[in-house]
């Protein structure tokens, strides 16, 4: 996990994104954890750790709990991306009640997000 969060931070940097933290659940999958997904308790830590907005805020990732972490903290949409697992748990989302987006690759996503979709 460690060294997928180096390498996606290594990605990030070439386009002058910094994280200023990242959080984790250390616990095993399968053990009790306040952070694991779809718990929100990161995101909430996150906000109050750096007066983050999260009504004005996204929640991307490739998983429902993903999507049901932003729905559980109040951002004002998870964003469903089909890579990775994405496409595989597109179909799990049913028809959701609580704003989500979906969109085929994080940059697609980045795209729109900053208005630069063609």
């Amino acid at each position: 996990m460690h060294a997928v969060n180096e390498r996606v931070a290594g990605e990030f940097a070439k386009f002058g994104v910094a994280f200023r933290k990242i959080y984790f659940a250390p616990e095993a999958p399968n053990q009790p954890s306040r952070n694991r997904k779809p718990s929100p308790q990161m995101l909430l830590d996150g906000r109050d750790e750096f007066d983050i907005d999260l009504g004005a805020s996204y929640m991307v990732g490739d998983k429902v709990s993903d999507i049901e972490c932003g729905w559980n903290a109040g951002v004002k949409c998870s964003v469903l991306v089909r890579t990775g697992y994405g496409r595989e748990h597109e179909s799990q989302l049913g028809e959701a009640t609580k704003p989500l987006a979906v969109f085929e690759t994080l940059g697609d996503f980045a795209d729109s997000a900053l208005g630069q979709a063609e």
